[in-house]
């Protein structure tokens, strides 16, 4: 049966948090940063604790309890938890649930934010340009453990207990799968990586050719991608020829 529960978004401002359930599978529609929420705790120069991890989120219901869908790296040392969480409504165990991916509609942050929590392994789908811009938001802003949304650096505990995360010339960031839809130009699992990659031989869908775009201020990835063009107005269906035809999840060459 198709069930669809909803953690955040739901009589609040921001935090668009869904998980679509269809027999054993399941996929999240969205997972952003619950702004109302969130203003009642935090504001510019009082954040949750990135030494805690999880903790601050999960205990101020920033984040609903789903025990497997959060980076382990993220775990706070030395609290139990979850046993905590358990007696909450929205707690769920999903460590033996595969999720197939995050559905993203776009990357404002009330929709995107809070993926910083998920495990990396969790694909994202999205169009080319929600991926470009999700990427572009993180270059462009300071280090920040809610807005590592397409590359995080991993944690440690340190000596002192806590979570810490270790250099950025020692520790590499890991980065998060993009699954692109939209553009048969682009590659199955287009990797915000090293460079976001073209699939080889022309786009027919864009045939001026591929356009490097240059990465954000950090050491990090270089985009490759097919250049698109919105036209204007929109035209009327059928599409003329030549225009990007709509593809599943998952683009081929």
């Amino acid at each position: 049966m198709l069930q669809l529960t909803g953690f955040g978004g739901v009589g609040q401002i921001g935090g668009n948090q869904f998980l679509l359930e269809d027999g054993e599978k399941r996929l999240l529609l969205d997972f952003g940063q619950p702004f109302g929420l969130r203003g009642r705790f935090y504001e510019e120069f009082l954040k949750p604790r990135s030494a805690f991890g999880l903790l601050d989120p999960l205990t101020m219901g920033l984040l609903p309890p789903l025990r497997g869908l959060y980076r382990p790296d993220l775990e706070p040392p030395a609290v139990e938890l979850w046993d905590e969480l358990r007696g909450s409504p929205a707690y769920r165990d999903l460590r033996d649930v595969e999720i197939s991916g995050v559905l993203l509609s776009h990357a404002h942050l009330d929709h995107s934010g809070y993926l910083s929590f998920v495990r990396l392994d969790i694909p994202i789908l999205a169009s080319a340009l929600t991926a470009f811009i999700a990427k572009s938001v993180q270059d462009s802003a300071p280090s920040d453990f809610e807005r590592e949304i397409a590359y995080a650096t991993p944690k440690d505990v340190s000596e002192s207990g806590l979570l810490a995360t270790g250099h950025y010339r020692r520790v590499a960031a890991k980065q998060r799968t993009f699954r692109v839809f939209g553009c048969e130009g682009l590659s199955e699992e287009a990797m915000i990586s090293g460079r976001i990659r073209r699939a080889p031989g022309p786009c027919p869908a864009c045939p001026w050719g591929p356009r490097r775009i240059p990465a954000g201020r950090r050491s990090g990835p270089t985009l490759w991608t097919t250049p698109f063009r919105a036209p204007a107005p929109m035209p009327s269906r059928p599409r003329p020829a030549g225009w990007p035809t709509p593809v599943t999840f998952g683009c081929t060459a």
